[in-house]
């Protein structure tokens, strides 16, 4: 496994994440780990943006924290969605895709 892996949030669970990713990196040393504590308000945001895989929080999300999460998984499904019947349609079609 290699890529990189992005936490955005929590600063208080800074050094478990800190732990978290040395020894993750141990079994993949090829994914590179970037863990930034900015604050459990910053983990929905950087989710819903891309910009963070991992979103850690010392409290629990707010419900418009959770709606604006759903949404966004909503519409990234959607979208795969209408990517997937594009590439099907045009394969039937034999045209590449």
């Amino acid at each position: 496994m290699s890529g990189n892996l992005t936490a955005i949030g929590s600063d208080t669970l800074n050094n478990l994440m800190t732990l978290w990713s040395e020894a993750f990196k141990k079994q993949y040393p090829k994914v590179k780990i970037q863990v930034e504590g900015k604050g459990s308000t910053t983990a929905p945001p950087a989710l819903i943006a891309g910009t963070a895989q991992l979103g850690p929080m010392s409290r629990l999300m707010k419900p418009e924290e959770i709606d604006g999460f759903r949404e966004a998984v909503r519409l990234q499904a959607d979208r795969g969605s209408r990517r997937g019947r594009r590439h099907r349609r045009l394969r039937q079609q034999g045209q590449p895709a």
